[in-house]
């Protein structure tokens, strides 16, 4: 286990968007080193327990090498896992309604956004939230530009989605979202 883990997670949010863009693999990894991660955190930093709640594992790609001439085969996910690390266990949630890898996640008001990304060759303007108390994705209003690889800050109840990739350049642009 790196041993900068227990600081990076001490942040939920920070986590999620560890995990958002270095994939499963990276989530698994956390799996593994999560009971010495916890006796650590026992030991050292008791209040990164409650701060320490869930991982949230969304979409993302599977690559494998292809059966035509050796070609790579990339799937792209709708999939959606919590990790719990007191417990050191994963729950499957329901999948998004859109595949997608390069997106950006964030934590708000108890839910769960995930933004934006890319299917396939095309960057996506579309987001969902997912809302624990009741297990289910909602479907968010369209962005003004699609976007993959960006960034998304929370600030006074707002997502803020800065820059990426429209599918044809980079993007200065930002915008904002209020769930409220």
């Amino acid at each position: 286990m790196h041993p900068c883990l227990p600081e990076l997670i001490h942040s939920v949010d920070l986590g999620i968007l560890v995990v958002s863009f270095a994939g499963l693999h990276a989530a698994r990894s956390l799996e593994a080193g999560a009971r010495t991660l916890l006796t650590a955190v026992e030991r050292t930093r008791g209040p990164v327990l409650h701060a320490l709640a869930k991982i949230y594992v969304l979409g993302g790609m599977v690559i494998e090498k292809g059966t035509c001439r050796g070609r790579l085969k990339i799937t792209r996910l709708s999939s959606a896992e919590c990790f719990f690390p007191a417990q050191a266990s994963w729950q499957q949630l329901p999948a998004m309604s859109q595949r997608r890898d390069g997106a950006m996640a964030a934590a708000l008001a108890g839910s769960v956004y995930v933004l934006g990304g890319a299917s396939g060759k095309q960057a996506l303007n579309c987001g969902e939230r997912f809302d624990p108390s009741v297990g289910s994705w909602e479907v968010l209003p369209v962005m003004s530009e699609r976007r993959a690889g960006s960034m998304l800050a929370v600030m006074d109840g707002r997502l803020y989605v800065c820059g990426g990739f429209n599918g044809q350049a980079e993007t200065q642009s930002v915008e904002c979202f209020s769930p409220v």
